[in-house]
């Protein structure tokens, strides 16, 4: 599909497209409990906030009864839906689950952060026929790690949105749109935070099906803050396609034209105080 119809095809929302080289610096620190950025449109909410997306919508008026931040419900969400809450061992760190497994996609999709498994999901949901749309998150136009939610329709343009984005995203914000277009089956891919306020919220969906593709959150920001990390610590931080933390605060990344190199410990220039600052 040709880039310019694939992007028409795709329900966008309407987000300003962050200006990292104008903060300078990171725009939070740890004597901050927040995640966000100094977004007028952020105005109001709870300081721990991971602009889920929820508050853009008709829901906002039920965010004190679905945010994690306000109240964690993750007890009674998995109570309703499994029969049963976590057992001692892998499910109080990983949830409720039948079965645990490692996998990668044998021909890798290209553009994702590794072999694209959740991107594959997500497309063969729409492939089968099983979902009649999927929320998910592109990159903005002109930027590698910028979020950009979309309301995917086909296979294709869930392929389009292959990669990693390690930003807060506000995915949840096209529950309008779902709900405009007269969606009834919905696959979602998103943060625990975002699961848990899609959950607590699933009676108000009018959704005769609802997929949940979980993704981990650990260590997400706002891209401007992503975007100074990424300075400090790499020497080609623009060519950077992929970057992944490992154990010990080693950073890996891969670099367009340059394969997979390992940047190692963070600078000690960089300091652990401006590291806090960021995440």
């Amino acid at each position: 599909m040709p880039q310019d119809h694939a992007a028409a095809a795709v329900a966008r929302a309407t987000l300003p497209t962050p200006e990292p080289e104008q903060l300078g610096g990171p725009s939070k620190g740890l004597r901050r409990t927040t995640l966000l950025s100094r977004d007028e449109r952020l105005a109001g909410r709870p300081n721990l906030c991971s602009d889920c997306g929820l508050c853009d919508t008709w829901l906002k008026r039920d965010m004190a009864q679905a945010c994690v931040f306000v109240r964690n419900r993750a007890e009674a969400i998995e109570q309703r839906l499994f029969g049963r809450n976590r057992r001692d061992g892998d499910e109080l760190r990983f949830g409720v689950f039948r079965e645990m497994l490692a996998a990668r996609m044998r021909k890798p999709v290209a553009g994702a952060q590794w072999s694209g498994m959740v991107t594959s999901l997500a497309a063969r949901l729409l492939a089968r026929g099983e979902v009649d749309a999927v929320i998910t998150a592109a990159s903005m136009p002109g930027t590698r790690f910028a979020p950009q939610p979309v309301l995917a329709r086909t296979p294709a343009e869930v392929l389009a949105t292959a990669g990693n984005k390690p930003c807060l995203s506000p995915n949840l914000g096209l529950l309008d749109t779902v709900r405009e277009a007269g969606v009834k089956r919905l696959a979602v891919v998103g943060t625990g935070c975002q699961v848990h306020m899609l959950r607590a919220a699933e009676d108000r969906l009018g959704l005769e099906r609802l997929d949940i593709i979980g993704i981990p959150c650990s260590d997400n920001v706002t891209y401007p803050d992503l975007t100074y990390f990424l300075e400090q610590v790499s020497r080609s931080p623009k060519t950077i396609v992929h970057s992944e933390f490992m154990q010990a605060i080693v950073l890996h990344e891969l670099v367009l034209d340059d394969g997979l190199r390992r940047a190692g410990h963070l600078p000690q220039e960089v300091g652990q105080r401006r590291v806090s600052d960021i995440f």
